[in-house]
C-alpha cells in the first residue's frame, strides 16, 4: 500500500504514519502469545525498514478492549507531535524508545533501549486525551520474563539509568524477556520523558501464532 501511494503521489519518499493496534479484548492475566502483538510488532517491522515510515503507540489510549477506542484526541495529538517532529523537522522532542538489547547476570536481566531523548520515568497521562505526563511513584508494569523452558512470568521492573532490571521469584535463570505482549496487555506505565510510550516487543523465537492462524484472519476482516 505505501509503494502505491508513493507511486500515486509520485513521491518515493511520501512519510507515512501508522497508529498501532489499541488493547483488544479483556486483560490477560497471564503472559502468553497474542496474534494482536503480532500485528503490533509488523507494524513497527515496517517502520524499522523505512527511515519514513513512523509508528504512534497508543497502548495507554483506553482499557475497554475496542480495538477502535473512542478516545480519538490522544492519537491525533500524538501524530500531529511526531509528524512535526519527524516529517516536518521542527526542534521538538518526541519519542517513543524501543528494545536494544538485553545483559544477563545470573537471575537477573538488565534490559537496555534505544531511540531515548533524554531519559526514560515512570508516569501516567495527566488526563485520559493529554499527552502531558505526570511522574508516579509506581513499579513498572507489563514486562515478562522466561527461562530456557520459554515459559514467561511476570517480572519486577525497577528503572536505573534508562535500563530496567527485571527479576522474578519464578525465574531461577532468566533468558528471555517481554513487554506489553498481549491482546490487552493492561496498565503500562514506562514512558520517554518527552512523552512517547516504550514500544512494546519480545526477544523470544518462538514461532508467531497468526500464520496460518483463521482466528487471526477473522480479527483483521472485522
Amino acid at each position: 500500500m505505501i509503494g502505491l501511494w508513493r507511486e500515486l503521489f509520485n513521491d518515493p519518499k511520501l512519510p507515512f504514519l501508522q497508529v498501532m493496534l489499541p488493547e483488544l479484548k479483556k486483560q490477560q492475566a497471564k503472559p502468553g502469545e497474542s496474534l494482536i502483538a503480532e500485528l503490533r510488532q509488523a507494524q513497527i517491522n515496517v517502520a524499522k525498514a523505512d527511515e519514513q515510515v513512523y509508528v504512534v503507540n497508543i497502548l495507554d489510549t483506553q482499557k475497554k478492549g475496542n480495538i477502535h477506542p473512542t478516545n480519538k484526541q490522544l492519537p491525533g495529538k500524538r501524530l500531529a507531535k511526531l509528524a512535526l517532529a519527524k516529517v516536518y523537522e521542527q526542534d521538538i522532542q518526541y519519542s517513543s524508545p524501543e528494545f536494544s538489547h538485553l545483559k544477563i547476570d545470573d537471575n537477573k536481566v538488565l534490559v537496555s533501549f534505544k531511540r531515548v531523548s533524554s531519559s526514560l520515568i515512570v508516569a501516567k497521562k495527566k488526563s485520559s486525551h493529554s499527552i502531558e505526563l505526570v511522574k508516579v511513584n509506581e513499579p513498572v508494569l507489563g514486562f515478562a520474563v522466561a527461562g530456557s523452558d520459554l515459559k514467561f512470568y511476570w517480572a519486577d521492573a525497577k528503572l536505573e539509568n534508562n535500563q530496567l532490571l527485571l527479576t522474578s521469584s519464578q525465574v531461577a535463570a532468566p533468558k528471555y524477556v517481554r513487554y506489553g505482549w498481549a491482546d490487552n496487555p493492561g496498565k503500562l506505565n514506562l514512558y520517554d520523558a518527552s512523552g512517547g510510550p516504550v514500544m512494546p516487543f519480545k526477544t523470544d523465537n518462538i514461532a508467531w501464532q497468526s500464520k496460518d492462524n483463521k482466528e487471526y484472519k477473522i480479527v483483521l476482516v472485522n
